[in-house]
């Protein structure tokens, strides 16, 4: 077989080879020479998602678009990327990951909230950088506990408020990523009425969590911190019962003062157990 024939016949097999899509495989070039033969999910702002072609079953990958040579598509298109850096990073994640990384808003619930006579509710936004800035706000008040008396009553009734923001450890590299462990620091203000006294609590605390998925939209958060509050009371003398009311006071709902003292600054701890859903 002279030189001429060999050159039709390689060229009639790159035509075939280019010509027929029904492998309806991707091939991914990064900029360090590897070659990916896969099956493209996610084109995103920074990062393209993918499966191995001969594994669809299997792990997601995520690599960087700045670490991308060249995509060819299976219809033949090729997309270029001008080389913004000479790394190359490839992340190993499961599909819940992927898909969770992709949601940047999150409605959250206290889920222990419940057990001590108030109900807590939030909402988180993911900003750049694996950062993000969270709001609670919580009722205080959902049942009466008799206090031994025929006549007195703990009927708690008002509210806290929670302003925090987020330093995220993602474990995906996504910048934008909400999943992964955190320090926060946070404020909060607190006022509440109990047996005809009123009590406020500030305080500035900062936590640290971590937050275990549950799905694909689901995620379970745990956390606890340490802070400094300034608690107060009214401290009205009840005149039938003036020696009934101990103004000396623990527990703030949301927080507990360490030293229990009134019109002072306490060292103060929270904890918690948090049920979010993204999207």
């Amino acid at each position: 077989m002279n030189s001429t024939s060999k050159a039709i016949i390689i060229c009639i097999l790159l035509f075939i080879s280019n010509a027929i899509p029904t492998l309806a495989q991707d091939t991914i070039r990064t900029k360090d020479g590897r070659l990916s033969i896969a099956k493209i999910t996610i084109v995103g702002t920074d990062d393209v998602t993918y499966k191995l072609f001969n594994d669809q079953n299997g792990p997601t990958f995520i690599t960087r678009k700045k670490d991308i040579n060249q995509i060819v598509l299976q219809s033949g298109t090729v997309l270029g990327y001008e080389e913004l850096n000479r790394s190359s990073t490839r992340h190993a994640l499961p599909t819940s990951i992927v898909k969770l990384d992709s949601k940047k808003n999150a409605l959250k619930w206290e889920v222990l909230s419940v057990a001590t006579n108030d109900i807590c509710f939030g909402y988180e936004r993911s900003l750049n950088h694996n950062q993000s800035i969270e709001l609670k706000v919580a009722y205080i008040g959902l049942g009466d506990k008799t206090y031994g008396s025929n006549y007195l009553y703990d009927k708690a009734s008002g509210y806290f408020v929670k302003l925090g923001y987020k330093f995220i450890n993602t474990k995906s590299g996504d910048k934008n990523s909400m999943i992964g462990s955190y320090i926060k620091p946070e404020i909060c203000y607190t006022e509440f009425n109990e047996n005809f006294i009123n009590y406020k609590s500030k305080y500035a605390m900062l936590n640290f969590g971590v937050q275990s998925i549950l799905s694909s939209s689901f995620i379970l958060e745990f956390y606890a911190g340490i802070g400094i509050s300034y608690n107060e009371s009214d401290q009205i003398t009840n005149f039938l019962y003036p020696n009934y009311f101990d103004i000396a006071r623990s527990y703030y709902y949301s927080n507990s003062s360490i030293e229990g003292t009134i019109n002072k600054y306490n060292t103060c701890v929270s904890g918690g157990m948090v049920l979010s859903y993204h999207f």
